[in-house]
């Protein structure tokens, strides 16, 4: 088990949009975010409130969502005696879930089946890094794309 954080620029004026339900749910479950609206760009994603649930991306999610695959940054984390995770459910590998920056911290878990991430940079100079901590979940990975584009100079 262990946490993965891959870091890039952020954006300075992003918005905070978190999920705030105690339960399991679909990433297109408008009322189960914070700023009363579905994830887009420019926000940083917060999946850190307590309880054991699921957060779902699905194929449905890509078909008629498609503009909320697109955030600066996604945070997974979870408070003791919690279980976060993001589950990409047969979204595809060609609607990919594209990020700045990505961060799976301890009781906390990225599950991927048939689907795909992108993490990229709007700045050439990002730096990319890649953390494990102790103990954390696993992310499990299943037919799917990771993808982390190198800058160009």
């Amino acid at each position: 088990m262990f946490a993965t954080s891959l870091l890039l620029t952020p954006s300075s004026n992003a918005q905070t949009n978190s999920w705030t339900s105690a339960t399991s749910g679909n990433w297109e479950d408008t009322n189960s975010w914070s700023l009363g609206q579905l994830p887009g760009s420019g926000q940083t994603i917060l999946l850190t409130n307590a309880g054991f649930k699921a957060v779902q991306i699905r194929q449905n999610t890509a078909a008629k969502f498609s503009q909320t695959l697109a955030v600066d940054s996604l945070t997974i984390s979870s408070p003791t005696n919690s279980l976060n995770t993001l589950l990409m459910n047969f979204v595809g590998v060609d609607s990919p879930l594209v990020v700045n920056s990505l961060t799976v911290d301890a009781n906390s878990g990225f599950t991927m089946h048939s689907s795909a991430l992108l993490v990229q940079s709007t700045s050439r100079s990002a730096a990319r890094s890649i953390k494990t901590i102790f103990p954390a979940s696993l992310p499990r990975i299943c037919k799917s794309a990771i993808s982390v584009p190198r800058n160009t100079p």
